[in-house]
């Protein structure tokens, strides 16, 4: 499980449940507004505090990539699509919460079948500070073309959201 085939598969298997895990309760907004007695166009604040937490992991994960390997790093973010979606609500949306959760932690134990030899080139003693988390955004800054690409890529963002109706 380790040939291009087996890596590809496993990569493609995570982003496909993280997807699923972040995709889960905007999708149950409804259902979630009225088990949380609250208005489904509160889903929009865990939409928001879910990208806010993706921009902070995205500078992040180059130097955790770099220390602990690829596939481990992808292992945490399943686990934490695993671990967040039982806490948000607890009611007659719980089993497909705990559905897309089960599916992610049966992903990680697959993936584990190929971490070592696809992790074994990560440095154990790389280190984990605030100067490797914003090289990435330094390096974007201070290339004009990139930094145009970067502003292009915000408005596009921007202009594509979809806010829930109340």
């Amino acid at each position: 499980m380790t040939g291009p085939w087996g890596v590809l598969a496993t990569t493609l298997a995570i982003q496909a449940l993280v997807s699923m895990a972040v995709l889960a309760v905007p999708a149950m907004a409804p259902a979630l507004g009225e088990a949380l007695r609250a208005s489904p166009g509160l889903i929009g604040v865990y939409i928001a505090i879910l990208y806010v937490g993706a921009m902070v992991a995205s500078m992040a994960s180059g130097p955790l990539v770099v220390r602990r390997g690829a596939i481990r790093v992808r292992q945490l973010g399943l686990l934490a699509g695993a671990l967040v979606p039982p806490l948000v609500v607890m009611g007659g949306v719980a089993a497909a919460l705990w559905s897309v959760a089960a599916g992610c932690i049966a992903c990680v134990l697959l993936a584990q079948v190929t971490r070592g030899p696809l992790d074994a080139d990560r440095e154990h003693g790389h280190a984990i500070d605030i100067a490797r988390l914003v090289a990435p955004v330094l390096l974007v800054a201070r290339q004009p073309t990139l930094a145009r690409l970067a502003a292009c890529s915000l408005v596009f963002s921007a202009l594509r959201w979809r806010w829930w109706p109340a």
